[in-house]
């Protein structure tokens, strides 16, 4: 009996599993079909009139909520704010629109150059609201700013909201006088302050820009959608992978080329002086290129420091500043001096040692397995073993230097946004070039093995770009498709659940009821995108790049090369990443690459040196002058080192900064304006003069005599 119910049970347990295996695989295919159905995954219902987006976590009170929607409406009355339930991301957005008189007044604070008329002078000037009608377009709101322009004019007008007085919500407290979003989303209370992307817009940049490999790149079309910063990235990574051409072919020819030893010596030493001359023309032709693109873009000059705004993120009691009268935040050199001697430079010098002690140890496990090696115990392929522990530790340890240094940043308070970013780009080019270079230092100078050190080189090179492509393009584009399917399934679910239910029900369904119910809105599906993490990501993989082939090119030939490699493919996989994986950034006008032309400069003076020695350490010119002694080498290494030096300087003298056609422009430009000046003086002048003396009674307000006499 007993054994009869057992078997009942099984039975029953066995159908009620295949009916539960048979209804999860029926879910899965109705959810299949109406994600194909719908393309959830890849089609979201554009936001339409909105040129920025606040995301409020469902954790937000409401009191804060309203706090910020009153605080907006008292700074920005003209502001338009929609809000709209997120339910498939579980947040509540806000959709900002500023009017138009908002977003000149913007413009004029943010010095925004536009085109000016023919008639005033032509060319680009920053914009003035009491001068509007110089600009061209200025009577059409859709055509005067782009998109791009109208999300970073009303993200500037954000950035600048400072609470009027202290207000406390629980844990949260804001000061009077201090910066409201930025607080926000530091604190979470925020979760998103993004621009949207234009759909149509950012179809036609792909198809221009993503889908080719070797066409020019729209440069223009990139400043005027994602702004002219990450346009001159673009700009300065397609021009130096041009330059990489000459060093990359001739670097194959002195690698595979072995005919004659001493040809081979000859073309080493001649490579690492044309490596280093390449070097300081690449560095000089930017230069003009880079004034060439803020001619063109119109930022070629910039506002002095002293009549910049202060960073949003700069703080301190507030102080009337002389020069504006308006309420600034101030803080006192002495305190920023006092925390950077003290704080900063004793953790850069820790990060230094603790960079040293990985590399020894990494070092000494080398000699271990090369002596392992040597007693037959371990395979000979075990030796790359320790350099690729070397590579992974490198990369992982520039994560963590680099949050080092923005925290270091961030507490030393500075107050431009530029002044902020050139000392955060010294700590970041000063802890990463111990990080990276450091270990092939030592094994160049106090190793002295130069087999080693090749292998070394092209160990951490290749392995840092290989790591680097997958890390910065392929993994976030998954996890962003990820989380967009996530979504999707989600949304695709609950239509099956309903329409299962009305079928159960007897109800019929209609096709396109309620569409808009289960409809995924393209803010939901950005907002839960990454943020770009703005360039400097970018300039930092370049700058090391741009070390390795530069200071050890008679070491490492090849570097050019694999560098040209890796950066036709960084360009597009860049563009990739920023088009399809990353949130829009706001648009930020530059006139320069800023410091990272001075730290390119500082490694191309290091790489005269650095090289110069290598020659001479390496025995190459022992073997193309084998008469002369180790004096004799060392005096040939110093004269070159000083030849080299002087022709460098001699072309930073020789080829001017800024082209003289671009000069010559700007002064076309600035003698029209002076004419139109001049022209709208006279007429201003001439207009005065007739209201003063006029010459008919009928432009005069006073009465004719026969007006007087005439009877009523």
């Amino acid at each position: 009996m007993e054994v009869k119910q057992l078997k009942q049970r099984a039975k029953s347990q066995a159908k009620e599993a295949v009916s539960h295996a048979k209804d999860y695989s029926q879910r899965i295919k109705d959810t299949a079909k109406y994600m194909h159905q719908k393309k959830l995954c890849m089609e979201t219902v554009p936001t339409r009139e909105c040129h920025v987006l606040i995301t409020f976590p469902s954790k937000t009170k409401e009191e804060i909520m309203a706090w910020v929607d009153s605080l907006l409406m008292e700074s920005l009355p003209e502001l338009t704010i929609r809000k709209h339930l997120h339910p498939h991301t579980n947040m509540t957005g806000w959709y900002l629109t500023a009017s138009y008189e908002s977003q000149l007044k913007g413009a004029e604070m943010m010095g925004i150059s536009k085109p000016v008329k023919e008639e005033y002078g032509g060319g680009l000037m920053e914009f003035s609201c009491p001068e509007q009608t110089m600009f061209k377009d200025i009577e059409d709101e859709d055509k005067f700013f782009s998109t791009q322009e109208r999300q970073t004019i009303l993200f500037y007008l954000l950035q600048n909201i400072r609470a009027p007085k202290s207000e406390t919500f629980d844990k949260l407290k804001i000061l009077e006088g201090q910066v409201v979003f930025p607080k926000l989303l530091s604190k979470g209370v925020i979760s998103g302050l993004l621009p949207l992307h234009d759909k149509e817009a950012l179809k036609k940049l792909k198809k221009s820009w993503v889908q080719t490999l070797f066409a020019r790149q729209p440069f223009d079309e990139i400043a005027d959608y994602f702004g002219i910063k990450v346009s001159l990235y673009f700009a300065y990574l397609g021009f130096y992978t041009k330059w990489l051409t000459f060093p990359a072919i001739l670097g194959l020819f002195v690698t595979f080329y072995s005919a004659n030893p001493t040809i081979q010596d000859w073309s080493f030493v001649f490579f690492t002086i044309f490596n280093i001359i390449w070097a300081s023309l690449f560095l000089e032709t930017w230069k003009r290129k880079s004034a060439e693109l803020a001619f063109h873009w119109g930022t070629l000059d910039q506002k002095h420091e002293l009549l910049e705004d202060p960073r949003p993120m700069y703080r301190g009691p507030l102080q009337v500043s002389p020069v504006s009268g308006r309420l600034e935040p101030y803080y006192p050199d002495w305190k920023r001096n006092l925390f950077r001697y003290f704080v900063t430079v004793p953790i850069i010098l820790l990060c230094m040692l603790c960079t040293f002690l990985i590399a020894f140890g990494i070092f000494e496990l080398q000699e271990w397995v090369n002596g392992q090696i040597a007693k037959e115990n371990f395979s000979r392929h075990v030796r790359f073993v320790p350099k690729f522990i070397l590579a992974i530790t490198t990369i992982c340890s520039e994560n963590v230097y680099k949050k080092i240094a923005i925290w270091l940043n961030d507490q030393e308070n500075y107050r431009l946004q530029s002044t902020y970013e050139n000392h955060l780009i010294a700590k970041l080019i000063f802890v990463q070039f111990i990080n990276h270079f450091m270990s092939v230092m030592y094994v160049a100078f106090y190793l002295k093995d130069f087999g080693r050190l090749k292998a070394t080189i092209a160990t951490l090179f290749i392995t840092k770009h290989v790591i680097g492509n997958i890390t910065e393009t392929v993994i976030p584009y998954i996890r962003e498709k990820l989380k967009v399917y996530q979504i999707a399934y989600k949304v695709a679910e609950e239509e099956v659940k309903e329409a299962r239910q009305r079928e159960n029900a007897g109800e019929e369904t209609e096709k396109d009821e309620d569409d808009n119910k289960y409809a995924i809105s393209q803010a939901e599906v950005e907002s839960k995108m990454q943020p770009y993490d703005d360039t400097f990501n970018d300039y930092l993989e370049m700058f090391i790049q741009f070390g390795y082939v530069t200071l050890f090119s008679s070491a490492f030939p090849l570097a050019a090369f694999w560098a040209l490699l890796n950066n036709v493919i960084e360009i597009r996989s860049d563009a990739f990443k920023l088009c399809t994986s990353k949130q829009r950034p706001f648009g930020q006008h530059v006139s320069s690459i800023g410091s990272w032309q001075y730290a390119m400069e500082v490694i191309g003076m290091l790489g005269v040196t650095v090289n110069c020695a290598l020659l001479g350490i390496s025995g190459q010119l022992q073997d193309v002058f084998p008469q002369y002694s180790a004096i004799g080498i060392f005096l040939i290494v110093a004269f070159l080192e000083h030849a080299i030096l002087g022709l460098k300087l001699a072309i930073s003298i020789a080829i001017p900064d800024i082209p003289g056609w671009v000069q010559t422009e700007l002064a076309k430009l600035e003698y029209k304006r002076r004419q139109a000046l001049k022209k709208i003086e006279q007429e201003v002048r001439g207009n005065i003069h007739k209201r003063a003396t006029p010459n008919s009674p009928e432009e005069s307000d006073v009465a004719s005599p026969e007006e007087q006499l005439e009877p009523e």
